[in-house]
């Protein structure tokens, strides 16, 4: 979304004040700027605050970076360069993975950039054996690794960034965004392990929440989808799965997860039976990366909601099986910009402020 200039300046001296000048952050009121979109000159070092990767502290900040990032170093050396098995099970699905993330994408392709994406995917999984490596983690990857690398490119640019050579960047440079990817990818992929675990069982209760929510918001299309046979879990486990990575343009994903990041801790899912826990207020984090809810999977629901909801019309069109799976897989977001993503974040708003947990318990 394109800001008119006052209220772009007023936004970036409130995040300048807020991270910069005072001595301890006030994360509800960093949540309430950041939720609307965040400058992308601050967004490095917002999305950082909000997932507790650092902490409310000025003065604790630097520190607790150069210690998370030896601790990376560490876990390298251990589950890496020292004992990593070529010919395993885990190496062997991340290296078919990669190739094909994000196709039309050339930095995606480098190969300096796969391996920082093997390395980091490969020591989640052996240090989590419960999920180990599931496809479409590697999505999950993305938006932080953008993030923090445009922090080095000039002005931020996403545009800049997808033709970029990462090899110009200093191995220290490189390193830190590494580190600080691996660190948050594992805030976020924590919060939500159900979802990778054996069954999937996190994403199986979403699916069937999105089927309750879409039966009282749109029993039109929702009847629509039942008639043709069309189970949610055929277009819906990827929306879940994926974190709607595969959906929308990368640029929007990033615009979303400004919203995703500061819900993060306002609000949860008990994926273990179909009700949502009310909203929460929530403290400041501490310095602990494995403090705190840094993603809402209630308000990714309610996005799942409002996005199938936005397509209404054109899947009422089609009156086939085939046709209405051919549209959900192949959805027209191309063209997507922050105003469609504002729409979109506006509209779940809406629903998490109507549907209770006795609404979609009864």
């Amino acid at each position: 979304m394109v800001f008119p200039k006052s209220s772009h300046d007023s936004k970036v001296a409130k995040l300048q004040k807020l991270i910069y000048e005072d001595e301890v952050t006030d994360m509800n009121e960093l949540r309430k700027i950041a939720w609307a979109g965040i400058p992308p000159s601050f967004r490095h070092i917002c999305w950082k605050l909000l997932l507790g990767y650092l902490p409310p502290a000025r003065e604790k900040r630097a520190a607790t970076l150069e210690r998370h990032r030896n601790e990376y170093k560490l876990l390298i050396d251990k589950y890496y360069n020292n004992n990593r098995c070529p010919n395993d099970e885990i190496w062997r699905q991340i290296h078919i993975d990669l190739p094909r993330m994000q196709p039309l994408i050339s930095i995606f392709q480098q190969d300096i950039v796969q391996r920082i994406f093997q390395r980091i995917l490969y020591i989640y999984s052996i240090r989590h054996p419960a999920s180990g490596y599931v496809q479409g983690m590697n999505d999950l990857v993305i938006p932080f690794f953008v993030v923090y690398l445009s922090e080095f490119i000039p002005e931020n640019s996403l545009a800049t960034f997808e033709t970029f050579q990462v090899s110009s960047l200093s191995d220290d440079v490189l390193d830190g965004v590494e580190a600080d990817s691996f660190w948050s990818v594992k805030k976020l992929l924590d919060s939500i392990q159900d979802n990778y675990t054996f069954a999937q069982p996190g994403i199986q209760n979403l699916v069937l929440l999105l089927e309750k929510i879409m039966s009282r918001i749109d029993s039109t299309l929702h009847e629509h989808l039942v008639r043709n046979n069309v189970q949610y879990l055929l277009f819906s486990f990827r929306w879940m799965n994926n974190l709607l990575t595969r959906e929308l343009p990368l640029r929007c994903i990033i615009r979303l997860w400004d919203t995703y990041l500061s819900e993060g801790g306002l609000s949860s899912l008990n994926t273990s039976g179909c009700s949502l826990t009310p909203a929460l207020d929530s403290k400041p984090s501490n310095s602990s990366i494995d403090n705190g809810s840094p993603f809402a999977s209630s308000f990714h629901l309610y996005v799942c909601s409002a996005f199938l909801r936005y397509w209404s019309k054109n899947l009422l069109k089609e009156n086939e099986f085939q046709g209405i799976i051919l549209f959900l897989q192949n959805l027209p977001t191309y063209h997507w910009t922050d105003n469609e993503i504002e729409l979109l974040v506006a509209d779940a708003y809406l629903l998490k402020q109507t549907f209770t947990p006795n609404h979609l318990s009864s």
